[in-house]
């Protein structure tokens, strides 16, 4: 009967000590999931931070490519207005070119300066 007693009282101890060393693994277990856990939400809220500035720079990019473009609008037209003050420069030079090569025609065939001036 001692026999007996002792192979459950062994049996006991030993499902006992694996009862612990199972409670002890869970324990751990449950401590690196909170790690883990703990870890995803930083990296959750690192992405939610660069998700933020990547919408932030694009809509700088977004404001600055409307400038660009409206910037080289304007530039075009003004370049469009040179152009063209630029060629009624030129027919106003040629225009006043031929009014003195008037002039010095009625001059040279004797018109009196003053009534050229007129």
């Amino acid at each position: 009967m001692r026999n007996k007693y002792a192979s459950r009282r062994e049996k006991t101890l030993s499902l006992e000590a694996q009862i612990k060393d199972m409670e002890a693994k869970i324990g751990r277990m449950e401590e690196e999931n909170a790690n883990k856990n703990r870890l995803l939400e930083e990296r959750s809220k690192m992405l939610a931070k660069y998700v933020e500035q990547r919408n932030s720079a694009e809509a700088k990019l977004n404001h600055t490519e409307e400038e660009y473009a409206s910037t080289m609008s304007r530039l075009t037209e003004s370049l469009e207005k040179c152009e063209k003050v630029g060629r009624l420069n030129m027919s106003l030079n040629e225009h006043k070119r031929y009014q003195r090569l008037y002039m010095a025609k009625l001059i040279a065939t004797g018109v009196s300066s003053q009534a050229v001036a007129w």
